[in-house]
């Protein structure tokens, strides 16, 4: 499940977060190609949405390169680990 995704700007930089509740191999880099082909005009907003919706991955452009890409953080669920006290 997609927590939020969304684009920001800072000055002159662009840069895309997401946050969710797991992450498929591929899945950042797939979501991120495939908005730059609606930007760019090569792919309507219809055909992003069914791509989401339909779980299309095959449809996904997974061009875009993994330079850039970082982790920035990992949360739990309370009570995920065992010596964990509420």
């Amino acid at each position: 499940r997609i927590i939020y995704s969304r684009w920001v700007q800072e000055g002159n930089c662009l840069y895309y977060e997401v946050a969710a509740n797991r992450f498929l191999r591929g899945m950042v880099r797939a979501l991120v190609g495939t908005m730059v082909k609606v930007a760019r005009g090569n792919l309507t907003i219809q055909d992003f949405e069914a791509i989401l919706k339909e779980g299309k991955v095959a449809s996904a452009d997974f061009s875009a390169p993994a330079k850039g890409l970082f982790l920035g953080k990992v949360e739990y669920p309370e009570g995920q680990f065992l010596n964990e006290t509420p």
